[in-house]
């Protein structure tokens, strides 16, 4: 299992938008083969700082099935206008 690793900086004060934006999409991510669980932690001090992590049972489902698919347009179609900055995402055995 792998784990994706997202930092995620939301513009301005459209935190409680874009975590209502995450609740209304992540069907597109859970139906993914290989889609095994996912996390959303906003940052205390920053609130508009967000890590999401999303657990997939290989790297491969995530890079080469999900980001190709229409579901993954869909997706980041409904939360990429909240980032202020294109996100870092880095993968981590787990």
């Amino acid at each position: 299992m792998i784990i994706e690793h997202a930092h995620l900086t939301i513009k301005g004060d459209l935190h409680e938008e874009f975590v209502e934006a995450i609740n209304k999409g992540i069907h597109y991510v859970k139906d993914a083969n290989g889609y095994e669980g996912y996390e959303l932690i906003q940052n205390i001090e920053n609130n508009n700082q967000f890590l999401l992590m999303i657990a997939w049972t290989t790297m491969e489902d995530h890079t080469e099935h999900f980001v190709k698919s229409e579901a993954f347009a869909k997706w980041e179609e409904l939360i990429s206008p909240y980032f202020s900055h294109a996100p870092t995402v880095l993968h981590y055995h787990f």
